[in-house]
């Protein structure tokens, strides 16, 4: 959710939601107008129209609206469009270093999740670092992540790379050291590091994956 969402009317975002779900499979050129989504949604016509105008930022109360601008603008508003926050897959030496890594955060980024293939289901939650991969798909539907690393050893990694395409992953830094295979509308950069390299204290390590978010950005249009 972007910062402008947070002082927004909890109702409003629950509609927003409503007209996401609804119009997300729309005909790119479909229009709609107030009047139809007051009578739709049982909602005052003056309500729709002020709340489309701050979601847009125009400011301008318009009686239509292309529905593909609004989904646009609602999925953004909504942090759909999120490549701030990253997954990273695998709690070994090269992952340690990673989260250590302050070149991240300098960049706007986040390892918000660590994921670990070894770990077991029934491992207590408090003593374990990383989640379970069966917890993949809830983390990117809930915080609408995009962006995945593979730190695995070679054996796993198409396996890692697979279960982050299947949660939604739509860019891949992949630093096992093995080739994988993604769709062809994921991107992937693929990258290794010497054992003596310093991942820890280099922040331009981060850079690869700032550069493959913004690509990404490039190719969906995001903002």
């Amino acid at each position: 959710m972007t910062s402008k969402a947070t002082h927004f009317p909890q109702d409003s975002l629950k509609r927003f939601l409503v007209y996401l779900e609804d119009f997300r499979n729309a005909p790119p050129d479909q229009e709609i107008t107030v009047a139809e989504m007051a009578e739709r949604y049982g909602i005052e016509a003056r309500q729709v129209r002020r709340e489309l105008a701050a979601l847009t930022g125009s400011g301008e109360l318009r009686d239509k609206y292309p529905v593909a601008l609004l989904v646009s603008e609602m999925e953004y508003f909504l942090g759909y469009h999120n490549l701030s926050d990253a997954a990273l897959v695998g709690l070994g030496k090269l992952g340690r270093a990673l989260l250590q890594n302050r070149g991240f955060a300098k960049n706007g980024l986040t390892i918000s999740a660590v994921f670990d293939p070894a770990l077991q289901e029934d491992t207590p939650r408090g003593q374990a670092e990383a989640l379970p991969m069966s917890k993949v798909n809830d983390l990117f539907e809930r915080l609408h992540v995009h962006l995945g690393i593979i730190a695995v050893p070679p054996s796993h990694a198409q396996a890692v790379a697979d279960a982050l395409v299947s949660a939604g992953a739509l860019a891949i830094w992949n630093l096992s050291g093995a080739p994988v295979e993604v769709p062809a509308n994921v991107l992937l950069e693929s990258e290794t590091f010497g054992d003596h390299e310093d991942v820890v204290g280099n922040e331009h390590v981060a850079l690869s994956l700032v550069v493959l978010a913004r690509h990404l950005a490039q190719r969906l249009g995001w903002k």
